[in-house]
C-alpha cells in the first residue's frame, strides 16, 4: 500500500547505505522541491540523512536525536503541534516491507518487520527531551480514506 509523503517526512529516514539509496531518490528530492526546497537545501538535507544513516545507533545517538529534532521542530512550525514526534530509521528491508503492508481503508494496523527497527528517536515538544529506542519490533498506526498508510500511534 502507498506511504503518504507526509507520513514518510514526518516519521521516516533511512538507515544504512542501502536505506540512504532506497530513500534518497529522484522521487524524494522531487517531493522535497515541490515544497519549496531550493536544491542547495535539498542537498542539505540529503547529506544530513547521510550522515544518519551510515551511523552507529549505540555509539552515535546524538546523530540520530539531531536529526529526529530537525523534523519535529520543522513539523511543529509548518504544520501542526503534537506532543511528541516520532522518527524511525529503517533500512531497504524495512522500506520495501512497509511500503507492501495493505491494511485498507481508514484501518489501524501493526506493522512488524522481519528485522528490528535499528532505531527510533521520539522527541517531546515540550521539553525538548528525547528518548532513543534501540531494536523496536515495529509500530502501530492508521491509514486514510484511500488505504494510504498516514498515521503513527506507537512503537513496538
Amino acid at each position: 500500500m502507498p506511504i503518504l509523503s507526509d507520513f514518510m517526512i514526518k516519521h521516516i529516514r533511512p538507515f544504512s547505505e542501502d536505506g540512504y539509496n532506497t530513500f534518497g531518490n529522484t522521487q524524494t528530492i522531487e517531493f522535497l522541491a515541490e515544497l519549496g526546497l531550493d536544491m542547495n537545501d535539498i542537498l542539505n538535507i540529503l547529506a544530513a540523512w547521510r550522515k544518519a544513516a551510515l551511523a552507529d545507533p549505540r555509539k552515535d545517538g546524538d546523530v540520530f536525536a539531531e536529526a529526529a529534532n530537525a523534523v519535529a521542530q520543522a513539523r511543529w512550525e509548518s504544520l501542526y503541534k503534537t506532543g511528541k514526534s516520532t522518527v524511525m530509521f529503517l533500512d531497504a528491508v524495512q522500506l520495501e516491507s512497509l511500503s507492501q503492508l495493505a491494511p485498507g481503508p481508514d484501518s489501524d494496523f501493526t506493522w512488524r518487520p522481519k528485522t528490528p527497527i535499528a532505531v527510533a528517536v521520539t522527541i517531546h515538544r515540550k521539553s525538548k527531551q528525547y528518548e532513543i529506542t534501540l531494536g523496536a519490533a515495529g509500530f502501530s498506526g492508521g491509514t486514510d480514506e484511500r488505504g494510504w498508510i498516514s498515521h503513527f500511534s506507537e512503537l513496538l
